[in-house]
């Protein structure tokens, strides 16, 4: 067997193995450095912040349907009013981020639909 033919693989394959390990070393640290890579647990994070902020406009909007003026009750009675609607058919329990939330909402007055009558 030929060493000197073994000896040019090894130099070549050498410097490809490291580059190889570093990549994978080095690849999903910068990655994640530069955002391009979202864990699970953020992933996760924003669908469950998605699902609050639904369900509690969801819950605003039936607190509307049912009191008037809730912009102008204090905090304490928002939160009252919050806590009797956010309880939503398809909840198991009660999730105070949804309370919270939602009686935040009921504070902010309600977005107009846009006039769509051309008098």
């Amino acid at each position: 067997m030929d060493h000197s033919d073994s000896r040019g693989r090894w130099s070549w394959i050498k410097p490809a193995l490291w580059g190889l390990v570093l990549g994978l070393i080095a690849g999903p640290s910068v990655a994640g450095y530069l955002g391009w890579m979202v864990l699970a647990d953020t992933s996760q994070r924003r669908v469950q912040q998605a699902v609050v902020d639904q369900e509690a406009r969801t819950c605003a909007l039936l607190a509307r349907e049912h009191t008037p003026d809730v912009a102008t009750l204090g905090y304490g009675k928002r939160h009252d009013l919050a806590k009797q609607y956010a309880k939503l058919p398809w909840s198991a329990e009660l999730d105070y981020r949804v309370v919270d939330a939602c009686a935040d909402g009921l504070a902010e007055q309600p977005a107009q639909a846009p006039d769509t009558h051309h008098g």
